[in-house]
């Protein structure tokens, strides 16, 4: 099922600030997955539009981006924060405390 969601294609992978959970997403699925790394299972997916970039975020859970411009936060489930004219790649650093 995560192979399916994925669309066996992995745009890219962040962990944590706590080292817990890995965050792996798919352009093609348009899907995040989060995995439990101790546990070496996957304990949440969702969808969000293009995403590409993930990268963990100061506050707790990643920061997302999307090809369409899209960008949010993520804990459980990714909102979309807002929308920029320009495309992401999956090329993304949160900065911050």
């Amino acid at each position: 099922e995560t192979n399916r969601a994925l669309r066996q294609y992995v745009s890219s992978i962040a962990v944590d600030r706590a080292g817990e959970v890995a965050g792996v997403t798919s352009s093609r699925g348009q899907a995040v997955i989060y995995v439990d790394i101790g546990q070496r299972k996957v304990i949440r997916q969702s969808t969000f539009p293009d995403v590409s970039g993930v990268a963990a975020h100061a506050g707790g859970g990643f920061l997302l981006t999307g090809g369409h411009g899209d960008w949010g936060a993520s804990t459980t489930k990714p909102s979309s924060a807002g929308k920029e004219s320009w495309s992401w790649d999956n090329h993304t650093l949160a900065f911050g405390a």
